[in-house]
């Protein structure tokens, strides 16, 4: 085969995995974007408004400083049923401002069986999470950033809770899942998890999703400039 067939062969192949790639970016700055839903409980407390992001525009509010709230933030399937072995997602947050206290943090999900519904700190679903909490409510419980594996902790990072708390300014989070089956998680400039294993993770299918609560104490949730690439599963 010459050079020249196989480095056409070799764009063609990139551009057809390039197309497959699943991709969301948004800013809030337009409204609630298109292709993703948010669940409020009561009604209304989670929503996309036209300020209050870093920069003074749009952001997703999940919850406010507001007691015994639910959030919930859904994306359809980036890559229309396929299954990924990695992906990479970013975005900013804002945790604190609450009154009194601070409560109870929020999770970052990827799943197959996501809800249409609010999610928690502990997030839902049997695939992947990362959980910022922000409330100690008892052993084995406590604050920090913790990775949830198919429903079970696979591992925990205590925090003290001014490192999670960043009000009114927001923090960098970096969450990617590698094609090794391995999480790495960064927040606020910090590393928290480099190739944490996740055992016996094969390539799946699911939606990316937020969820955040408040109980008898509150803390603003805000979220902006979300980010999220998937690349799909090689085939033989």
């Amino acid at each position: 085969m010459s050079k020249t067939l196989r480095y056409c062969l070799f764009i063609v192949l990139t551009s057809v995995l390039s197309l497959q790639a699943g991709t969301f970016t948004n800013d809030f700055n337009s409204g609630q974007p298109a292709g993703t839903a948010v669940y409020g409980n009561p009604a209304g407390t989670a929503y996309v408004d036209s300020t209050g992001g870093p920069d003074g525009s749009g952001c997703l509010k999940m919850t406010s400083a507001v007691n015994s709230v639910f959030a919930g933030f859904i994306m359809d399937d980036l890559d229309a049923g396929a299954t990924i072995n990695s992906f990479t997602a970013t975005f900013q947050v804002v945790l604190g401002g609450g009154n009194p206290g601070t409560a109870d943090g929020f999770s970052f999900n990827f799943a197959g069986d996501l809800p249409d519904s609010t999610m928690t700190e502990d997030g839902a679903g049997t695939g992947i999470t990362v959980e910022f909490d922000t409330y100690d409510n008892g052993a084995p419980d406590e604050i920090g950033i913790d990775v949830r594996w198919k429903g079970a902790i696979i591992a925990t990072s205590a925090m003290p809770i001014a490192s999670l708390l960043t009000w009114p300014a927001y923090a960098d989070v970096l969450i990617q899942l590698t094609t090794n089956g391995t999480l790495n998680v960064s927040y606020n400039g910090a590393t928290i998890y480099t190739n944490l294993s996740l055992t016996g993770f094969v390539p799946m299918q699911g939606r990316f999703g937020f969820g955040a609560r408040s109980g008898s104490v509150n803390e603003n949730c805000w979220v902006d400039n979300l980010g999220i690439t998937t690349s799909p599963m090689l085939l033989p």
